[in-house]
């Protein structure tokens, strides 16, 4: 549907007049860019001037809970300025601060990360120990089953099926 309007005021109504909730209308050029840094980044054409004082004001952020919700903000900043973003490593004083901002992001993705995988890694390594030690104690035959499984902390059916996937059986 196209829809002509001569102002504004008009273009408000009718589209609202179309819409089940109100609508409200931010013309971003018309609003002091300084006092307004939040709204004002929200565009996908930021100038690097721009881009400068929404960094600067990220990075004055104090509260947690401030930089919580800015979190949300750098992330559609971001998202939608990507080439301005990319264009930022050119300029080393943008970069590093642009990577000041994000660092604390960055170390608790990176901890994360870590933490996950050495998890995985001690269960993998843990669950290697166990399987040999059942199969060496399968192997010597002094065990039966239900001992080898109350020392292993497995199941029965567990240490059967490697008995018989080692072709070996207890005496």
């Amino acid at each position: 549907m196209t829809i002509r309007v001569s102002s504004l005021v008009t273009a408000h109504e009718i589209i609202n007049s179309y819409c089940p909730f109100p609508i409200q209308f931010i013309i971003l050029r018309e609003l002091n860019e300084d006092a307004h840094i939040w709204l004002t980044s929200l565009t996908n054409d930021m100038e690097k001037d721009q881009l400068q004082k929404f960094l600067m004001a990220v990075q004055q952020l104090q509260k947690k809970s401030e930089i919580i919700y800015a979190d949300a903000v750098v992330s559609v900043v971001t998202q939608a300025n990507h080439k301005q973003f990319e264009n930022m490593k050119e300029d080393e004083s943008m970069y590093g601060e642009l990577l000041r901002i994000l660092k604390p992001d960055l170390d608790e993705e990176i901890e994360a990360a870590v933490r996950e995988n050495t998890q995985n890694v001690t269960k993998s390594v843990t669950q290697d120990v166990t399987n040999n030690m059942i199969l060496r104690m399968l192997e010597k035959g002094k065990y039966d089953y239900d001992e080898i499984a109350e020392i292993a902390g497995t199941s029965v059916e567990t240490v059967k099926k490697m008995a018989k996937s080692a072709v070996v059986v207890p005496k």
